[in-house]
């Protein structure tokens, strides 16, 4: 997984050079679904497929030219769900 920060002031025209890291992120999912028959021949299916959360990332970037000696930092949470729902 990648995460990228860019910070940007736009009221003081300030960009920052930024950071990202990519690394592998260990966690867990948990999934489930239903099916449910409508006919004979048709049903519809949900799914939760997962909730994934892997471990939270920081990084971190500098920029010299603005903030000698300072570090950036950002967080990112890492964690979403997928699902879908289909007829079959």
């Amino acid at each position: 997984m990648e995460n990228r920060f860019t910070p940007s002031i736009p009221e003081f025209r300030y960009n920052s050079p930024g950071g990202s890291t990519r690394d592998t992120l260990y966690g867990y999912t948990v999934g489930a679904g239903v099916k449910h028959k409508l006919t004979q021949s048709v049903s519809l299916r949900a799914e939760g497929l997962s909730h994934y959360d892997p471990e939270n990332t920081t990084v971190f970037a500098t920029d010299p030219a603005s903030f000698p000696g300072q570090r950036i930092s950002y967080g990112f949470d890492n964690d979403g769900f997928i699902g879908r729902v289909f007829q079959s």
